[in-house]
């Protein structure tokens, strides 16, 4: 950020706060622009006054309110190319600090709104993410078509969630469980990989058993812990790929506050190894992320690209279908390609 300025005029802005944006509620999400927040809102009752005497015969006015509750984006992403390079103990390190930090902020925020206070409160809800997910691929030569993709994404999700879960436990010996955790799923014993409705099912690596015993014990500081956010702006400063998307271009012009050209990371060494988001049959890509799903208890922030914009309405009915099949929560945009990016497309390949 380099500047605040104070806007004198009104300008429209599109949120949750504006009225007739078409956002609506759609089994008690409230959807809007948001992919990967998967958590039903709740909406405040009407305040309620009662009468009542007490043993003088004194009349008193006992008033009550409920205020609801509102989800709210409590977001951060690991960057995996990163991660892969890190021993057990700095992966321990590392993730524990970031739910410190994420435990810290909900606690002292300032909350505008109640509903979203109550939440953050009661539930403490985050969404640890994953960015940079294209070079990983791209690094480790796996086809978005490959059993080998679908394989090494389960274990590098696996790894992350078992960290993740490994903190959380420790917060909450050390500060106590969230206080809703005795009506969910976390008290019954449940991880969420149990409550996976996708068809992958591959060998799970660490050490599940101690996790469970230790939850039991003594309970988790969160409720949720993943969501995979499209992470655009952010993976400008870290030379990375956004979250889990893969590049349209090798080369893209990034307009800001200022212009510049971006180029994927590694271009060089990996340049053939990238696979272009046109490219990529968007089956391919749900098989990838239902693969991560089995670890996120949220959702994911996946857009679909489609080269004939004459066919996409057809095409992305047939995608949300096979979506729902393969266990996903949610998708994000659908794209279909421009001329502009075809001419593109020829000059940076």
């Amino acid at each position: 950020m380099l500047k605040i300025e104070i806007q004198e005029k009104e300008i429209p802005v599109y949120d949750i706060t504006v009225q007739d944006n078409e956002n609506f509620f759609a089994n008690n999400l409230l959807v809007h622009n948001c992919g990967e927040i998967s958590i039903p809102a709740i909406s405040p009752k009407e305040p309620r006054a009662v009468l009542s005497k007490d043993f003088d015969n004194n009349i008193k006015l006992k008033e009550s309110f409920d205020p609801g509750m509102i989800a709210l984006c409590n977001l951060s992403s690991i960057n995996v190319i990163k991660w892969i390079t890190l021993s057990d103990k700095k992966k321990e390190k590392m993730t524990y600090n970031l739910l410190r930090a994420s435990d810290n902020l909900l606690d002292y925020a300032f909350y505008p709104s109640k509903e979203g206070e109550v939440f953050n409160k009661n539930y403490r809800a985050i969404g640890i993410g994953i960015t940079n997910y294209a070079q990983f691929l791209a690094q480790g030569k796996l086809k978005t078509k490959s059993k080998e993709a679908l394989k090494e994404t389960n274990d590098l999700l696996e790894d992350i969630y078992y960290f993740l879960m490994k903190g959380s436990i420790k917060l909450a010996k050390e500060r106590g469980r969230y206080s809703e955790y005795f009506s969910s799923e976390y008290s019954k014993g449940n991880l969420i990989f149990d409550l996976y409705q996708g068809p992958y099912n591959f060998r799970l690596n660490r050490d599940w058993k101690e996790i469970r015993e230790d939850l039991k014990q003594s309970g988790a500081r969160f409720s949720t812990l993943m969501a995979i956010a499209p992470t655009a702006t952010s993976s400008l400063i870290l030379n990375s790929t956004e979250g889990i998307e893969p590049p349209r271009q090798l080369v893209s012009m990034k307009t800001g506050t200022y212009t510049c050209k971006q180029l994927v990371p590694n271009i060089k060494k990996l340049r053939q190894d990238y696979e272009l988001a046109w490219d990529i049959d968007s089956f391919d890509m749900i098989n990838l992320s239902s693969a991560r799903q089995r670890f996120i208890d949220q959702g994911q922030s996946l857009s679909l690209y489609y080269k004939d914009r004459n066919e996409s309405a057809t095409e992305v009915l047939k995608d949300i279908i096979y979506a729902e099949k393969m266990g996903l929560k949610s998708l994000y945009y659908a794209f279909t390609l421009q001329q502009d990016i075809e001419e593109c497309l020829s000059c940076s390949v």
